[in-house]
C-alpha cells in the first residue's frame, strides 16, 4: 500500500524527509510525495503553504496490517508543528512551552483568528508577551488573594456576632 500526499495549491509544497529538522528545508518542495510502503519508521513532512509562507512539520507515522475478519487496515498517526509568522524555524520558544503556558494559549489564539481571517499574525516580542502575561496573572492573583481577605475578615464577625448572641 502506498500513500500519496499532495499540495492543495500552487504556492503549497511538500518535502518527505527521514530526518526531524529544526528549520524546513529552503528548497526542494514538490506537488506531491509518495510514501512507497508503510511503515512504523516515522517520516516528516515539511509543509510550505500560503504566500507569505507558513512552514510546518508533520511527524508522520503510518502502518497495515491485515486481519482475517477485517481484510487490509491502514492507520496514519501524525503530529503537527507549524510556524505561523512566515519564518522556517520550527522549533518552540522554551519561555513559552515550558515556563508561561498562558502566553502560548494566547499566541495560539491569535495566530488562530488572523489565519482564519485570512492574514498571518504579526511575529510578537516574546519577552513583552511574557512579562505581560506575568504581570495580568500577579494582579489576578492579588485580587483574589484580597477578596479572600475580606470573606475571612467576614467571617471573623460572623463567628463573633453569633458569640455575643
Amino acid at each position: 500500500m502506498r500513500g500519496v500526499y499532495r499540495a492543495t495549491n500552487g504556492t503549497d509544497g511538500i518535502v518527505l524527509c527521514d530526518n526531524f529538522l529544526y528549520a524546513a528545508p529552503e528548497e526542494g518542495y514538490r506537488k506531491e510525495v509518495v510514501l512507497q510502503s508503510p511503515s512504523r519508521r516515522p517520516k516528516y513532512l515539511y509543509l510550505r503553504s500560503r504566500s507569505p509562507a507558513v512552514y510546518s512539520r508533520v511527524l508522520l507515522e503510518h502502518d497495515s496490517w491485515r486481519e482475517p475478519d477485517t481484510g487490509e487496515n491502514f492507520r496514519i498517526r501524525y503530529k503537527a508543528w507549524v510556524n505561523p509568522y512566515a519564518e522556517r524555524n520550527l522549533e518552540a520558544d522554551e519561555r513559552v512551552t515550558k515556563n508561561n503556558w498562558r502566553t502560548g494559549d494566547e499566541l495560539t489564539e491569535e495566530a488562530v483568528q488572523a489565519i482564519r481571517s485570512g492574514r498571518l499574525p504579526p511575529k510578537p516580542d516574546i519577552g513583552r508577551r511574557i512579562r505581560e502575561t506575568n504581570e495580568k496573572v500577579a494582579r489576578e492573583e492579588a485580587v483574589k488573594e484580597r477578596r479572600h481577605q475580606e470573606w475571612l475578615k467576614e467571617m471573623e464577625k460572623l463567628k463573633a456576632s453569633e458569640k455575643t448572641k
